[in-house]
């Protein structure tokens, strides 16, 4: 009985400091947001848009995050910047992997490369292709009819 309850209480402080940390990111995220828009940094705002996503994703909240990459990337669009729309879309492919939507994970992580390859970050291209490997080697991950970029015809069927 008493680890039990000393489970429950250790159980509630976590989520007290989970969320106090997130309280504490949105904090420091929304004056970056105040400072970009001060300054008039359209692509900063879209930024602040995109880490927010992964603060709320990393806390599970997987609708909130998708609502701020999607808010990130309309930002990238309109300022005209390729590179930042990868991010967007890789920070969409995480968010679905996290949730264990593989397929979508798969699909913003493809439109990240191609965007990587257009803007030559072969860095970035291989982050993508570290995250498509993950995605493919998981279970729900291979599937009939959705391929690896550059994978031989039946590889992943």
């Amino acid at each position: 009985m008493i680890g039990r309850g000393r489970a429950r209480r250790t159980g509630t402080s976590a989520t007290r400091i989970i969320r106090s940390c997130l309280a504490q990111a949105i904090e420091y995220h929304t004056q970056h947001l105040a400072i970009a828009t001060e300054v008039g940094d359209r692509a900063g705002e879209g930024t602040f848009y995109g880490n927010l996503g992964i603060a709320y994703g990393s806390h599970g909240d997987f609708s909130k995050a998708i609502e701020y990459h999607t808010q990130h990337l309309a930002i990238e669009k309109e300022v005209g910047d390729r590179a930042g729309e990868g991010a967007a879309y890789g920070n969409f492919g995480n968010a679905y992997h996290s949730q264990g939507a593989y397929a979508k994970a798969i699909e913003y992580h493809t439109q990240d490369l191609a965007i990587a390859k257009e803007v030559g970050d072969r860095a970035g291209e291989g982050t993508v292709y570290g995250n498509l490997g993950i995605a493919y080697g998981l279970p729900g991950g291979l599937f009939k009819g959705h391929r690896v970029p550059h994978a031989a015809p039946g590889d992943c069927n």
